[in-house]
C-alpha cells in the first residue's frame, strides 16, 4: 500500500470495519475505552460544547461516549456530526447509534466526507474530537486549519493517538510489540499484507506529540496542551482556538 494513499486507506477501513473495535480492544490490551472515555471528558473540560464534530469517526465509539458523558452531566449538547471518509466505517456506526434512546440518536449527524476538505461554514462547532484518525490524513496541515476554520472562537479540539514512548525501557517493549503483535491483528483483520503493513508502519513513522503541536500553532491553535497516557503509548492534545 502506498502509506497515506487515501483511495488505498479507505479500501482498507472499509475491509476492516466489521472488525475494528475488536481490534483496537486487542491492539490497546482494553486500554483503549480509557483512552476514549478522557477524550468525551476532555471536550467539556473548560466549556459546554452545544454542536461538536467527530472528525475520522470510524466506528462511533468516541461520539456515542461524549453523547453519553453529556446525559449523564445534563450538558445541553445539542448535535453530534460524525464525519468519516470510510461509508463502511459510518455503516457500523449507524447500526450501534440504533441501540440508543431515540433521543440521542436525533443528535447524530452521519457524513462521509474528507476531513481536509470540510463542507461547513467557518465557525460552525464548539468543539471538535479527532481519534487514531490523524495519522491516516494526507495533509495534516490542511486538516489543522479546516478544524481551526470551523470552530468557533475558544473553540477546543481534542486530538488521540497512538504514539511512542520516551521512556527507554517503555520504547524497546513498544517496538517489540509494533514488530510481534500488530503483524499477528493484522494479519488477522485482512489478508492483505501490504494492508496490515501499513497499520504496523503508521503508529511507528507518526510524527511525534511535539511535531503535532507545532503544527496546531502554526495553524493558528493558541493554546496546546500535551497529556501522554499510559506511558505515551497514546497521547492526548487539547487544542483551544
Amino acid at each position: 500500500m502506498t502509506e497515506k494513499n487515501p483511495v488505498a486507506i479507505r479500501s482498507l477501513f472499509n475491509h476492516i470495519a466489521n472488525r475494528y473495535d475488536l481490534a483496537n480492544s486487542l491492539l490497546s490490551f482494553h486500554l483503549h475505552a480509557l483512552w476514549n472515555q478522557k477524550v468525551s471528558q476532555r471536550i467539556f473540560q473548560k466549556s459546554a460544547p452545544q454542536m461538536i464534530v467527530d472528525l475520522c469517526s470510524g466506528t462511533g465509539d468516541i461520539a456515542i461516549r461524549t453523547l453519553k458523558f453529556a446525559e449523564r452531566k445534563k450538558i445541553a449538547l445539542t448535535q453530534i456530526h460524525l464525519v468519516d471518509f470510510s461509508e463502511e466505517m459510518l455503516k457500523v456506526a449507524k447500526h450501534k447509534a440504533l441501540k440508543l434512546p431515540l433521543e440521542m440518536q436525533e443528535k447524530m449527524i452521519f457524513k462521509q466526507a474528507d476531513v481536509t476538505n470540510l463542507s461547513y461554514e467557518s465557525s460552525f462547532f464548539d468543539g471538535a474530537v479527532c481519534a487514531y484518525g490523524v495519522r491516516n490524513v494526507n495533509n495534516i496541515p490542511l486538516f489543522l486549519s479546516e478544524v481551526h476554520r470551523t470552530l468557533k472562537p475558544k473553540g477546543t479540539f481534542v486530538i488521540l493517538e497512538l504514539t511512542r514512548p520516551k521512556h527507554v525501557l517503555m520504547k524497546k517493549l513498544h517496538d517489540l510489540y509494533i514488530r510481534t503483535f500488530i503483524p499477528l491483528i493484522g494479519k488477522w483483520l485482512t489478508s492483505n499484507k501490504d494492508a496490515y503493513g501499513y497499520l504496523q508502519e503508521s503508529i511507528r513513522s507518526f510524527t511525534s506529540p511535539n511535531q503535532l503541536a507545532r503544527m496546531a500553532e502554526e495553524a493558528g491553535f493558541t493554546h496546546v496542551e500535551i497529556e501522554p497516557l499510559s506511558g505515551g503509548i497514546a497521547t492526548l492534545l487539547l487544542l483551544h482556538k
